[in-house]
């Protein structure tokens, strides 16, 4: 794994960068003093070096900033306050499983102070322009485990030999303040991955939608629900209608070649897929290690998430039952059973909208929506597909029913359950009948969102290839 990294876009210009790019690093930096760091510059992809001076020191970091920054003092030292008191200790209350897992990772990096390093630096990410261009806004990169310099065997790939994160400071910290400890959560939270994994002697990789899901509720457990409400806004919107046509979190990234704003589509339902997993878990016990469970689990795609399922709801061992009841839980989020059961703000956002037409393709993990009207469809007409599940909901009660050869409810679910992450579609049967018009919903849902022009995160990894070591 080489990196994990936040990236803040402004759309529409978003995912376009580097994708797929090829890695051509240089091998002439030679050593380098104490004050200084090797950065990787984002738009030639080589390494540079980053004079830096320490601004600030808290019980559990280090706050070093490049020269001429202009990061405060007093900035650097509330940094310092908040990752040590605030994030910190959240991250290894829900990640941590009863151990202090950012300690082995100071060890891991050779160190013996107990204190990550937090490097602010302008990222080397093009921008310019801050009516239209990107930005990295952070990131972690797991190379810097190794020893300090150029790491053998390796190419021309540097390590700091620290446990550190980069944190960007223009335009990040200087334009979008408040997002800064968020990318602090996040980043932090993909370092606990890689160190957790690594502690357990555990695969290094393990499926995106899992590793992004995860650091989004470190960013809700270190700021709480209203710093994500972007991701529900564009959810809740989907101008582009995309997430309507089934697109979520499970094969990552399936439909930028298409809609490249579709990326976002995948950090939405990641996020919202796990924070409904955690609203689903009452026994406060359970909870404290849902996440943690999760991240060190033996198996590194779906699995690992049924493998702790099951013990919020037995039937959840089956990857099927668990998808089904969350793609529900889209549709009628206020059921008291599997809808977002404790977040009032959920209940009322969250809604997808059912389409028409006769038969819709279908990744795995994707499910659609369309009406069924008189509460009774025909299935018998239907031909069958070795993925594709057909299940009626019933709005007043919200429960399940399946062909018999009929199918009874309001709604059809139509989803792929295949559990292999594969970009190969089944093609799903509809109802035919038109969607439902918002006169007709059965509650009211929030619809007054945000402007969709504005900035969203996405890992710099869907900017520069997912495929990295």
């Amino acid at each position: 794994m080489l990196f994990a990294a936040l990236l803040l876009a402004i759309l529409p210009a978003s995912c376009h960068l580097f994708l797929d790019s090829p890695t051509t690093f240089i091998d002439h930096l030679g050593p380098i003093d104490d004050n200084s760091f090797y950065a990787l510059n984002l738009v030639t992809n080589t390494y540079y070096i980053v004079e830096a001076e320490i601004l600030a020191e808290g019980n559990k970091c280090i706050i070093w900033a490049e020269k001429g920054s202009g990061v405060t003092v007093t900035k650097a030292q509330e940094m310092a306050q908040r990752y040590d008191t605030e994030i910190r200790p959240r991250i290894l209350a829900n990640f941590g499983g009863n151990n202090d897992i950012l300690q082995y990772a100071n060890t891991l990096a050779g160190r013996d102070d107990g204190k990550l390093t937090i490097l602010l630096l302008d990222i080397q990410d093009g921008f310019k322009d801050p009516g239209k261009d990107t930005f990295v806004a952070g990131y972690f990169m797991s190379s810097d485990f190794r020893p300090r310099g150029l790491i053998t065997g390796q190419g021309s790939r540097y390590s700091n030999g620290r446990d550190m994160i980069y944190i960007d400071t223009y335009p990040g910290m200087a334009l979008r303040p408040g997002e800064t400890y968020g990318v602090l959560a996040h980043e932090l939270q993909h370092l606990v991955t890689y160190v957790s994994r690594h502690q357990m002697n555990r695969s290094l990789y393990i499926d995106t939608w899992i590793e992004e899901g995860l650091a989004s509720m470190a960013e809700y457990f270190c700021l709480g629900e209203q710093y994500l409400t972007y991701r529900c806004e564009w959810f809740a919107t989907d101008t582009r209608g995309t997430i309507a046509k089934g697109n979520n979190f499970f094969v990552w990234g399936n439909h930028v070649d298409k809609e490249p704003q579709a990326i976002l589509d995948d950090y939405a339902t990641a996020y919202l897929f796990f924070h409904w997993l955690y609203l689903q878990t009452t026994d406060t016990a359970l909870r404290s290690r849902l996440y943690y469970d999760i991240m060190t689990s033996v198996y590194t795609d779906y699995r690992a998430v049924t493998n702790i399922a099951k013990d919020i709801n037995p039937a959840w061992a089956d990857w099927e039952i668990l998808l089904r009841t969350w793609l529900a839980a889209n549709y009628y989020p206020q059921n008291d059973h599997y809808g977002y059961k404790g977040s009032n703000y959920l209940r009322g956002k969250i809604r997808v909208k059912p389409i028409s037409g006769e038969t819709t393709p279908l990744f795995p993990g994707e499910g659609v929506y369309s009406t069924i009207r008189n509460n009774v469809f025909d299935f018998s007409a239907i031909q069958p597909s070795p993925n594709i599940r057909y299940t009626g909901i019933t709005s007043n009660t919200g429960t399940f029913s399946t062909p018999s050869p009929n199918i009874s409810g309001n709604i059809l679910l139509t989803f792929n359950a295949n559990n292999i992450s594969s970009r190969t579609t089944e093609t799903g049967h509809l109802t035919g009948n038109a969607s439902i018009t918002a006169a007709a919903q059965t509650i009211t849902i929030d619809t007054q969102s945000e402007t969709m022009t504005g900035m969203y995160a996405v890992d710099v990894r869907d900017v520069l290839g997912r495929n990295r070591e």
